[in-house]
């Protein structure tokens, strides 16, 4: 857009682990896949529970009254807040790997708007889950009464059965009778628990999947290239890159962590195959009196090594910078 300055400019941006779309959401999918785990693991207990117990709550609670239905507006509104929370997440994928403040408020958006989504469709999965599960044990509870009944020699009472024969029989054992629904009602909601597994595993499958994606170092490297990294250009391209020239030098002002995790190496690793100049936050250990930084490469006292990881691959991206300039020297000096 400036072509007057092309040349004349360097650019400094800076690189923490909140600012990266891709880490972020991969640690955010960890949590909701660790949740509707736990949820799914729960829930077979409970019905496993209620079904070889079927007189009692897990908790060993009588069972008063029936647990409530679950409505299809509830079922459609679980699913519709689930995709349009994937959909929005695929969306902020598109817009955060564009260098254009419309683009990053648009992600921003995009990125909260999923995850109230997701969280929101994640307690209503919870809610019918648990519904469905209990629903199951009362459906349980009616057939093994059913059961009894019958083996003892008790004939239960079904809806408009009018019999002459059996008329005072069932008066005089109204307390015992048993409505033999119950048998119909279990297969509904064994289905309905078939289809609750096969759902919440197919969204496992795809967080699995969406979070590992992006987990790699080309989904990392795809973002920072469309937010800043076009600007340094790919001289040494990878994975079938096109080679692009320097449009303008791009300065790494500030980057820093105190976590040996996965961003810090896809960072470091960009850093170096860029041949990106930076300078890292900070060296000193404290960050006000008596406060201590923890991303400081040195503690408190000035002089111990805070974390002895950083300064090796601190010390590894310098060594880099000397060689590719050493080389360079002698290629300029061969010419």
């Amino acid at each position: 857009e400036h072509q007057d300055l092309l040349g004349k400019i360097v650019y400094t941006v800076h690189e923490y682990p909140w600012f990266n779309f891709h880490m972020l959401w991969s640690a955010i999918y960890a949590s909701f896949v660790s949740i509707v785990a736990v949820l799914n693991i729960g829930s077979w207990l409970t019905f496993v529970m209620s079904w070889s117990c079927p007189q009692n709550l897990p908790c060993g609670c009588k069972r008063h009254r029936s647990p409530r239905k679950i409505t299809i507006c509830e079922l459609a509104s679980t699913a519709c807040l689930i995709g349009i929370g994937l959909t929005a997440t695929t969306l902020t994928e598109t817009f955060v790997n564009s260098c254009s403040v419309i683009g990053i408020n648009v992600s921003i958006f995009l990125s909260a708007f999923s995850f109230l989504c997701l969280s929101m469709g994640l307690v209503l999965l919870s809610r019918i889950s648990i519904a469905l599960w209990l629903r199951a044990g009362t459906a349980r509870t009616r057939v093994v009464a059913l059961e009894q009944r019958m083996s003892g020699g008790v004939v239960p009472r079904s809806p408009g059965l009018t019999s002459a024969p059996h008329a005072q029989f069932e008066i005089e054992n109204a307390t015992d009778t048993v409505d033999p629904r119950g048998i119909s009602e279990a297969w509904s909601i064994r289905s309905s628990q078939c289809m609750l597994f096969l759902f919440i595993s197919c969204l496992l499958i795809w967080m699995l999947y969406a979070g590992e994606a992006y987990r790699t170092y080309e989904a990392f490297e795809d973002e920072l290239d469309g937010r800043w990294g076009f600007l340094q250009g790919n001289l040494r391209p990878a994975y079938g890159k096109p080679r692009t020239l320097m449009l303008a030098p791009v300065w790494v002002g500030e980057f820093g962590t105190n976590a040996d995790n996965l961003w810090w190496d896809h960072l470091t690793r960009y850093l170096r195959e860029r041949d990106i100049d930076w300078a890292y936050w900070s060296f000193n250990g404290q960050r006000t009196n008596n406060k201590s930084e923890s991303y400081g490469i040195v503690k408190e006292d000035s002089k111990t090594t805070r974390q002895e990881w950083k300064l090796r691959a601190l010390q590894k991206l310098l060594h880099h910078a000397e060689q590719r300039r050493g080389n360079e020297f002698d290629s300029a000096i061969a010419t």
